[in-house]
């Protein structure tokens, strides 16, 4: 069989390379995709991230593509490199018809080499991704899981930011912000966000937010400015239908909420958020999660509600499934489980928490 090139800056990759290298895997007609990290001469002062960096963050990307896909570092011609890998097929992928014209330049510039060229147009759902958008977005405070896999996530967000992110999750009753606010006070590089308050803030000040719940909840699910939370909860708890409405109507708001307020923190940043797996929220701590967890009882203790509301929650079994199929499907994340009735060491947590860090670790 023989082998292909995709070549690419890799600063960084995202998922429109990722879904054009899952095409060609899926031909099942090459043995070998050398996905070469190669130097745009345009582009060479710009850089974000070292060929070193792009090199590892890269083959931890496509490590879900299986052996065959073969991430390298090359400098000099392409043609050269093709000539060392013993394969004259070249694959880029194309945007627009800007990208199309400088794909046909260069395809005949190699050709002259002997190289043959293949150009693959974006889908509708990837033609507007590229790399120097996404670290725009970041670089603006903006989250990006929905452009590039978790380990490309939260490179940019330490590289650019300085931030890592990390969830914290748990039913009801588990110790997450106590267990929060116990190690932000002990390390001073930990910080962390209540997704909780987050949510109540926007009942209370976000006007879309109010009226979208009158319309699904009633008007009386509000009194004056404030909204009902033990009737809305009973009537969430109860029906799963609703339940998904209101996730719907607050997950916007909720994630631009959450970018204003990471922009003014650095270092670890620990999401307290106990709905984090069922709400499919995993990717923006990219996959990175801290499962709190303790008996039944001790729940009760804590919160006298919290059998009622463990009703519309995952169990830790399930929690725990669902987390490790996530970080599975992506071959990436980080995973601590900690019973929150034993002893805790902070300081020990807070130092494997910094080996969760890619670049700075």
């Amino acid at each position: 069989m023989p082998s292909v090139i995709y070549p690419l800056s890799a600063d960084p990759i995202h998922n429109g390379h990722i879904n054009n290298i899952k095409k060609l895997k899926e031909l099942n007609f090459f043995d070998k995709i050398y996905i070469a990290i190669g130097r745009n001469y345009e582009k060479r002062t710009k850089y974000l991230f070292s060929d070193t960096e792009k090199l590892a963050i890269t083959k931890k990307a496509v490590a879900p593509l299986g052996s065959s896909a073969v991430v390298e570092v090359f400098t000099g011609l392409l043609a050269h490199y093709a000539k060392r890998k013993n394969t004259n097929i070249i694959i880029r992928g194309s945007r627009n018809s800007s990208d199309f014209e400088s794909e046909q330049i260069m395809a005949e510039f190699n050709k002259a080499y002997g190289l043959h060229t293949f150009i693959i147009p974006a889908p509708k759902n990837t033609f507007n991704i590229s790399s120097t958008t996404i670290k725009a977005i970041v670089e603006n405070g903006g989250l990006v899981h929905e452009y590039v896999p978790p380990v490309i996530k939260q490179a940019l967000e330490e590289k650019i930011l300085g931030i890592t992110l990390i969830g914290v999750t748990g039913n009801t009753g588990s110790g997450k912000t106590s267990f929060c606010k116990k190690i932000s006070q002990l390390n001073k590089k930990i910080n962390y966000l209540e997704v909780d308050k987050v949510i109540k803030e926007l009942y209370k000040n976000n006007l879309a937010v109010e009226q979208k719940v009158k319309k699904i909840f009633g008007q009386n699910i509000y009194s004056k400015k404030e909204i009902n939370r033990k009737k809305l909860a009973q009537i969430i708890f109860s029906d799963t239908m609703k339940r998904l409405a209101l996730v719907e109507i607050l997950r916007t708001p909720l994630k631009i909420s959450l970018e204003e307020k990471i922009q003014n923190l650095k270092g670890i940043i620990l999401i307290d958020c106990a709905y984090l797996a069922e709400y499919n929220l995993l990717p923006l701590v990219n996959n990175n999660i801290i499962l709190l967890t303790c008996s039944d009882k001790i729940k009760q203790e804590r919160n006298k509600n919290a059998h009622k509301i463990r009703e519309a929650q995952y169990t830790e079994k399930q929690l725990i499934l669902a987390i490790k199929e996530q970080q599975k499907k992506s071959a990436y994340g980080n995973f601590l489980e900690i019973n929150t009735e034993k002893n805790i060491n902070y300081l020990q947590i807070a130092a494997r928490l910094k080996q969760w860090q890619i670049l700075h670790a």
